[in-house]
């Protein structure tokens, strides 16, 4: 291990110890998107959730069960569907292949 390794490491370590004694400027947590309740707060079934969203049943099924994690984009846009749930769902809606 280098020096600057170890050094950086050092500094992870402090900052690490300085957010649990409660200084959280400049630091970002990413709290995972709980997709169970993302899906109930619409009050939707799995099936009409991952159909009105244009998503896999079965990955729904998985994101809730934690058999599985929703990448980068899919976890942005379950957050964009807790946000605004009808708004995304009228977009969803008016995409060529979700068209009814």
């Amino acid at each position: 291990m280098k020096t600057s390794d170890f050094d950086s490491f050092q500094r992870g370590m402090a900052q690490v110890g300085a957010y649990l004694q409660g200084d959280r400027d400049g630091f970002v947590v990413h709290e995972p998107v709980d997709v169970r309740t993302v899906r109930a707060r619409t009050r939707l079934t799995r099936k009409a959730f991952a159909s009105r969203y244009g998503l896999d049943t079965r990955t729904v099924e998985q994101w809730e069960q934690g058999r599985r994690k929703p990448d980068r984009t899919s976890e942005t846009y379950l957050r964009l569907i807790e946000t605004e749930p009808e708004k995304i769902a009228e977009l969803v809606a008016h995409l060529p292949r979700f068209a009814a």
